[in-house]
Parts: structure tokens; C-alpha cells; sequence
């Protein structure tokens, strides 16, 4: 039997910062969902990585999702012998009103965070000068540049934006940050190893709950996930459709949130 162009649908949610993804394909088929941001390459969406479909249909929820770039969704179905590719879909570009940082051991629980700063970065290298005996020009051993380092210095206002903010951090998982406006010049999301952190008040001596933060970090590619993304039975929308009770009344934004993602 011949293979079926699969299908997409996508529900933007600007609110909880993410975009569910209703993917539908033949029963036996391996699936990808890949996203492209703006003129980027296209990046798989994780939890939708070359799934085998049991169901004909899976439900895929991207966490991370880039500011300010035109998106675009799309599936590639394969059984083997034939291989392909659903109609993408555009979605519109987020706005999140500021910075958002996430851990990549829990990313739906990031927080929009106050950048103080990003001042410089340190692009590294392992790199030797070997000295030949007799000659006037060295042998340079060189490896490759490495991915910038530096300092991030973030402000948070209150108690409990202090005590998110530690949430994040205490688990020590690659932080993920998403840059609102693009004059950092860093890519649009950046995944950090975060180092040391520095905690310090606004104001030596003042009893005020604002606190200034320095975080030690280094940029690494986009590694994978502490958190196992959603998938599977209990996420298809078919099993949840037949199993809710008030599902007429159950808006598009809620129902992730009764399926307990």
C-alpha cells in the first residue's frame, strides 16, 4: 500500500510559550517535525524525532520556540521506500514582552527574565606553535573555534521572581536563552553551561528584595533534553477527544493542561 502524505496542524500559544503540534500519518510510518525559524536551517522539534506511528497520529509540543522570527512547521512521513512531506504551516512570530530563560530539564517552566547584561563574549581555541629547529616560521597545530563564553548578568525584581529564578538554575541542566530582541547578536536560542552564579542586592544596604545575578557561562550546540518531552498514547488527541467528558466545552489552550503537560 502506497504511503500517505501526512499532515500538520499547529496551535500557537503565546501565553505558555509554545506551539502543539497535531501530526497525522499511516499507522507503521516513521515521522519527523522540524521547525524553521526566519531564513535558519530547519531544526527537528524534540519529541518528534523519527517516530514510528502506532496511532496514525501524534501530538508534538515545541517549547522552544525562537522571538520575533516568522515560523514555519512541517512533517517528512517514510515507510522505508517512499518518503514524504506534508503542506508546512506558518506561525506567526511570538512576542514574549522580554528575555525568557529556560532549563532543559523542565523548558515549559521557563520565566521572562531582566538582562542587565551580556557584555562580551570569549570565542576560545586549542591551538599550539610547534618551533622547528632551523626554520623561521612555525608549525601552527589548530583545532577548531570554539563556541563563545562569558558572562550573563540578569536582574530579578522580587522574592518570587528570585526564587523561579533559582528553580531554574538548581537542577544545574543546560539553561536555554531566548534573546526578545535581536541586538545581542547571539543565535535565537542559545543553550549555556552554566558555571558559577553570583547573587548579590542592588543596594549593599538596603532591605529591598531586588537581586543581581552573574551567571558564568559557555555556549554549547543544542544538546538534548533532561526532561523527556510529551509523547505517546496518553498525548494522541484521539484517546484524549474519547475520553473527555466536557470536550465540547474544553478550549484548544486548556486540554494540554488537562492531560497534565
Amino acid at each position: 500500500m502506497a504511503l500517505s502524505v501526512p499532515t500538520i496542524v499547529a496551535i500557537a500559544n503565546q501565553q505558555h510559550r509554545r506551539v502543539t503540534l497535531l501530526v497525522t500519518s499511516d499507522v507503521g510510518s516513521t515521522v519527523t517535525v522540524h521547525r524553521t525559524a526566519g531564513s535558519n536551517d530547519p531544526v527537528p522539534v524534540r519529541g518528534g524525532y523519527e517516530v514510528t506511528m502506532v496511532n496514525g497520529e501524534i501530538l508534538v509540543i515545541d517549547y522552544e520556540i525562537p522571538q520575533g522570527y516568522s515560523l514555519e512547521y512541517g512533517v517528512t512521513a517514510t515507510d522505508g521506500v517512499d518518503t514524504l512531506e506534508a503542506t508546512p504551516v506558518a506561525v506567526s512570530p511570538f512576542d514574549f514582552g522580554g528575555d525568557v530563560v529556560f532549563s532543559l530539564g523542565d523548558p515549559k517552566g521557563g520565566m521572562v527574565i531582566n538582562v542587565e547584561s551580556f557584555p562580551s563574549l570569549k570565542y576560545g581555541i586549542q591551538q599550539d606553535v610547534v618551533r622547528v629547529w632551523g626554520r623561521r616560521d612555525p608549525v601552527v597545530v589548530s583545532g577548531i573555534r570554539e563556541l563563545p563564553s562569558g558572562t550573563l548578568n540578569l536582574i530579578t525584581l522580587d522574592l518570587t521572581e528570585r526564587a523561579a529564578l533559582l528553580d531554574i538554575l538548581k537542577g544545574g541542566a543546560i539553561l536555554g536563552f531566548n534573546p526578545w530582541k535581536a541586538e545581542y547578536g547571539v543565535d535565537s536560542i542559545m543553550y549555556l553551561s552554566v558555571a558559577d552564579v553570583t547573587e548579590a542586592r542592588t543596594s549593599p544596604l538596603a532591605a529591598e528584595d531586588s537581586r543581581r545575578w552573574s551567571l558564568t557561562v559557555q555556549q554549547v550546540g543544542r544538546p538534548a533534553a533532561v526532561w523527556e518531552y510529551p509523547l505517546g498514547d496518553v498525548q494522541t488527541w484521539g484517546e484524549f477527544r474519547d475520553s473527555a467528558p466536557l470536550w465540547a466545552d474544553t478550549e484548544s489552550g486548556q486540554w494540554l493542561d488537562a492531560v497534565g503537560l
